[in-house]
């Protein structure tokens, strides 16, 4: 007989947004003893939670390397059309 005491405490894993209390409930499931639907079930959990936690991590990726990026300046010498351009040849 399948074990549903776990699923009376609230959302279902299924249901759970990913977060902190997503997480903390998936860290406390003696995995052990899970049905395949409930394993199923924390499966679909666990790569939500995953997948949100990379999308924390591109977001902070990507605003290191928009902090990092320096702006690129062309010296006046080096522009096209430049009066003080030289050009070698």
């Amino acid at each position: 007989m399948e074990d549903v005491e776990w699923r009376r405490e609230g959302p279902t894993l299924a249901q759970q947004p990913p977060g902190p209390e997503l997480v903390r409930r998936l860290a406390d499931i003696d995995i052990d003893v899970l049905t395949e639907d409930e394993l199923l079930e924390y499966l679909a959990a666990a790569r939500s939670q995953a997948a949100w936690a990379d999308s924390l991590q591109e977001r902070a990726i990507g605003l290191f390397a928009a902090r990092r990026r320096c702006p690129v300046t062309v010296p006046a010498a080096a522009r096209k059309g430049s009066p003080k351009s030289t050009r070698s040849g």
